[in-house]
């Protein structure tokens, strides 16, 4: 190299001096230093293929893609049978993600040399961005056959492996990509992805965190682990991760996209679209983000703007199964229920995971098909939004088995509201012989201890007894073989307190017309447009004799403080259902007015179960409990339904419940 530099200092033009000096720094790794002297060479000598090709790797080593692939170009075009040529032409063709250019070139390369590896693994990685897994994962069969210990074929074959859900077959892969090249941080990250996507995640945290301990700048560690978070549902922490991403690397689309998800999650709906626009102006037209810009949409109420971003991510990836699954979401909370089925099964068939087949359950269940959907409702066990699902030492009753002298567990698993709606099959389970544990949620404890057929109310984490068979409440429907038609319909199943509604309706009085109302329930994804503003009642207030009684507690309380002119609503005070126990003083109230006006929420069961009248007023299309296009419930025969006729517009239902209840005052 020294002699090569002293040659130039004499002679500029020195073709051989250069060209050595040139290989001598690309051999050193030094290739902005030896650019200028390829560059030069080029220039002296420009008929030189291999002149030419060495500029062209340069650049590709700087980066510098589109220099390369012109570089490339003239070398090909200089002698067109070297498949080193075409291999890295098409490497640059990737990175500048013209892969279709790129698998051109690897074919080439590949048909000069049937044995040329490395064309192989690269025309997988062409071949994986465009979504063509199967082509791909043959590639890279077809490179480690030829070359077992090409890391780059193994590491991409395990990420089709992974894309494919094949995660076992990808975490071996990794395995043995690591034996070969041990610490390789890629491969590592991919191994801790692996872990995450098998949910061994004590195991991927303890890689993520080998990997940043060692490189605290690596922002694609933080996305992962950020990911990891986010499937434990440790939203704060997936956010700060996500958020150390992006400012260590502030184009990574992919962590402002995931980030937007995270913020969604914690009801930061502004914030996550602000992160998902991001996104898309970084990388537009990327079906995920589009997605997850949809979902924020929607969550603000924008639905045409929603429906537009999942329509074309549809479009622009149609094997991609998280978009129809929103999108059939959108469909059904806005009527368009054949639509909705159709994205589902769509979703279904291209992956295999539980939110299809649940969210299909709704719909047959809320069409009446009760057979088929609480089959399909099962899936709720291994969905991600739901919770419940214990493991006990002990058997699943299924209906099938013989419970006579035996003992059953009947647990808990989502809402107050379905264990209220669903302990009503307690009384049919010792009916059978069995002798029934019932464990709800602690707040409904006191309140379950009235229910009929249970001999003991348990801790369903920590039972205290022992128990012959368990079975998670909401799987009772099925065990029984409910149908429309052999719905346990008896109430009351439940009692409030005698001496509390002693002390309720001294405290309220009698007179006038005593209305019980809630106008906000849950602020789940699930839940989305059950509630209503409480100004909603404004005409109802006005009515002469009508009482409004307030028994709402929670999110949604202020708007008392912010009424219209001349709209009243009675308050029960601090101390209205302010110990531990749930519902106590509210069955009470509900007992001692003359009728329930609630939006869909766990007081809506309440009253049904305490056979107190209660009016719903429900969304277009409502949780599946209250099924579709009927004003009353095959549940409780003292509810009455009244529905939206359009999506979000709460004035047809209150307009016929208003009519309703001045023909229901007219009667006393």
């Amino acid at each position: 190299m020294t002699a090569s530099r002293r040659a130039l200092r004499t002679n500029q033009s020195n073709l051989p001096a250069l060209n050595l000096l040139t290989a001598c720094l690309m051999v050193a790794g030094k290739f902005a230093e030896a650019k200028p002297f390829a560059t030069k060479s080029a220039a002296l000598d420009p008929r030189s293929d291999s002149t030419v090709y060495n500029l062209g790797l340069i650049c590709m080593n700087l980066g510098q893609n589109r220099e390369a692939c012109e570089a490339f170009s003239t070398s090909l075009a200089l002698n067109g049978k070297i498949p080193d040529t075409w291999n890295n032409r098409g490497v640059v063709l990737n990175n500048l993600e013209e892969f279709e250019r790129a698998i051109a070139d690897f074919d080439e390369a590949i048909r000069l040399n049937a044995n040329y590896f490395p064309a192989y693994a690269n025309k997988g990685k062409s071949l994986v961005a465009l979504d063509r897994l199967d082509e791909a994962r043959a590639c890279y069969d077809r490179a480690l056959t030829l070359n077992p210990a090409i890391a780059e074929a193994r590491l991409g074959r395990a990420r089709v492996a992974s894309m494919q859900r094949r995660f076992a077959n990808a975490l071996a892969d990794l395995d043995e990509a690591l034996r070969a090249n041990p610490g390789h941080v890629e491969t590592m990250l991919e191994r801790g992805n692996a872990l995450r996507d098998l949910q061994r995640f004590a195991e991927a945290y303890q890689v993520y965190d080998k990997i940043l301990g060692d490189n605290p700048r690596y922002a694609e560690g933080y996305n992962s682990r950020g990911l990891a978070h986010h499937l434990v549902k440790n939203f704060a922490d997936a956010i700060a991760d996500y958020g150390r991403a992006i400012a260590l690397k502030s184009d990574y689309a992919e962590a402002f996209s995931n980030r937007s998800a995270a913020l969604r999650e914690t009801e930061r709906l502004t914030e996550a679209l602000a992160d998902s626009e991001k996104a898309l102006a970084l990388k537009p037209d990327v079906a995920p983000s589009l997605v997850n810009r949809g979902a924020a949409l929607y969550d603000l109420g924008r639905i045409p703007e929603a429906l537009a971003d999942y329509d074309k991510a549809v479009a622009l990836a149609p094997e991609f199964p998280e978009a129809y699954l929103n999108r059939g979401v959108l469909h059904y909370d806005t009527g368009r229920l054949d639509d909705a089925l159709a994205d589902y099964l769509t979703a279904s068939r291209l992956k295999e995971f539980s939110e299809p087949h649940f969210y299909t359950s709704l719909l047959l269940l809320g069409r009446g098909d009760l057979s088929n959907g609480f089959r399909e409702y099962e899936h709720r066990k291994t969905t991600r939004d739901l919770s419940g699902n214990r493991l006990y030492n002990r058997s699943m009753w299924t209906g099938a088995e013989d419970l006579r002298g035996k003992a059953i567990l009947l647990h808990h698993e989502q809402g107050l509201g379905d264990t209220i709606q669903m302990c009503r099959y307690a009384s049919m389970l010792e009916r059978m012989g069995a002798t029934v544990l019932l464990g709800p949620q602690k707040p409904l404890a006191r309140l379950m201890s009235t229910l009929d057929g249970v001999a003991e109310i348990v801790d369903a984490d920590a039972p205290s007894v022992p128990f012959d068979y368990h079975i998670p409440i909401m799987s009772l429907p099925l065990a029984f073989g409910t149908t429309l038609d052999a719905i346990p319909g008896s109430v009351p199943y439940l009692r409030a307190e005698p001496e509390r509604i002693a002390r309720w309706r001294e405290k309220i009085g009698d007179h006038g017309f005593k209305i019980a109302i809630c106008w906000q329930g849950s602020t789940t994804r699930l839940a989305r447009g059950r509630s209503f503003p409480l100004a909603a009642f404004e005409r109802v207030s006005k009515i002469p004799g009508v009482r409004l009684i307030s028994i709402h507690k929670g999110a949604g309380e202020s708007q008392l403080k912010d009424l219209p002119q001349g709209m009243f609503v009675e308050t029960l005070g601090d101390d209205f259902d302010s110990g531990a126990d749930a519902f106590l003083d509210t069955a009470a109230v509900m007992k001692c007015c003359d009728l329930v006006i609630t939006c869909d929420t766990a007081i809506t069961v309440l009253g049904g179960a305490l056979g107190v009248p209660t009016w719903i007023m429900l969304k277009l299309v409502p949780h599946w409990f209250w099924m579709l296009d009927r004003p009353d419930s095959p549940w409780y025969p003292t509810l009455r339904l009244f529905r939206q006729k359009v999506y979000g517009d709460w004035s047809d239902p209150f307009r016929e419940m208003e009519t309703a209840l001045a023909e229901k005052m007219g009667e006393r």
